[in-house]
């Protein structure tokens, strides 16, 4: 009989609808190495900050700030062992046309300088402290929003308040701002970590502990390990702590931490 062909029968398999798409890699450019602040050229420093630097010496509360401080004529001889890095605005204004700042922020420092010299000498109640907090503020408001325009976040000097310590002495004693105290400090390290534990007291809770000091067990009645009074150190409750720098590894223009942190579209609610 007739041989009748069997026809090949091929297999189709449909795709499934189930299984996930296959994600696209995205190819990240490689992060550069960290470089050196940026440089600018001395005529685009002049060109952004010596409108600022007008301002200010052309305001009525810059008279003390124009020259520096003649400690003769003025008669105070104190005054270079307590300022002991002085800064004008004439200063600031021949290292600016020298070309002697590589960027705004050495700009900044200088003006923050002449600033804290002035707030460190002066008393509070006095013209020169009053001229010199008007000024600041003038100088922050024209500042930062030059600052802004070349690329960093602002020309504040942003620092963190010294607050009450507390006292190990009495009950509900503390040690306020600006108030000197006695500290011993021990550290101690274990397992790759360091651990520093500081015991302060302020003038009058330390005058009442006896010779042999206090003791650093938990129980008090125990003398195995204590800190005599003569291994403690005084000193004063004025430490300030300023708020670190990141600098860009694109641009490496240099930020503060908590300004490149900082982001106007988070809101925080609180319930």
């Amino acid at each position: 009989g007739a041989v009748v062909p069997t026809s090949t029968a091929v297999k189709t398999t449909k795709p499934d609808s189930t299984s996930s798409p296959k994600k696209e890699v995205v190819k990240r450019e490689p992060t550069p190495p960290p470089g050196e602040d940026t440089i600018f050229d001395a005529n685009e420093l002049r060109h952004y900050l010596r409108p600022v630097w007008e301002k200010l010496d052309c305001s009525e509360d810059a008279i003390p700030f124009r020259m520096p401080v003649d400690p003769d004529l003025l008669h105070i001889p104190d005054y270079n062992d307590i300022v002991k890095h002085p800064m004008d605005l004439s200063t600031i204004c021949g290292k600016l046309d020298s070309g002697r700042y590589k960027n705004p922020w050495e700009f900044c420092d200088d003006m923050w300088l002449m600033f804290d010299n002035a707030w460190m000498y002066n008393r509070k109640n006095s013209k020169v402290y009053k001229y010199c907090t008007k000024l600041s503020e003038m100088f922050v408001a024209e500042m930062d929003q030059v600052m802004q325009q070349m690329g960093y976040c602002c020309s504040r000097k942003l620092s963190f308040t010294p607050l009450a310590l507390f006292c190990y002495g009495a009950s509900m004693c503390t040690i306020a701002r600006d108030q000197p105290y006695w500290v011993y400090e021990q550290t101690s390290s274990q397992y790759g970590v360091t651990v520093s534990e500081r015991y302060t007291y302020c003038l009058k809770c330390f005058d009442a502990l006896p010779p042999e000091g206090i003791s650093l067990s938990e129980n008090p009645n125990d003398q195995s390990n204590m800190a005599p009074k003569d291994k403690f150190v005084q000193m004063k409750n004025n430490v300030i702590d300023y708020e670190p720098f990141e600098v860009c590894k694109y641009c490496h223009r240099k930020w503060h931490r908590i300004c490149a942190l900082y982001d106007k579209k988070v809101v925080i609610l609180v319930v």
